[in-house]
């Protein structure tokens, strides 16, 4: 089962880096791992060449920049406005590096 759900991973989803990025940035964000935590996670994923390594950075980064529960709190703290800002910046930027990190040999 897990050899089939990596081959499905690897030729439909994760075929386009650019997707890739995507893929990781939106499992990066729910998933709260810090202190180390996503080490485990991503040695698996670039081990079966899941993830290429900008998209790995990615979800690295994500996961910790973009805590859900920080996200509320600043909507409260900061406003609508300011908090969307900073994470249309946050997303932009780890776009920007996954991309270069993907592309760039």
């Amino acid at each position: 089962m897990s050899k089939l759900a990596v081959s499905f991973f690897n030729s439909v989803l994760l075929s386009d880096k650019f997707v890739s990025i995507l893929i990781a940035l939106g499992l990066g964000t729910p998933a709260y791992l810090c202190n180390g935590g996503d080490v485990f996670v991503l040695r698996s994923l670039m081990e079966k060449s899941i993830f290429p390594m900008g998209s790995a950075l990615v979800f690295s980064v994500s996961s910790t920049a973009i805590c859900l529960t920080s996200f509320f709190m600043l909507l409260k703290v900061l406003g609508k406005k300011e908090t969307s800002v900073l994470l249309a910046n946050i997303i932009f930027m780890l776009f920007l590096m996954g991309v270069l990190l993907n592309f760039v040999p």
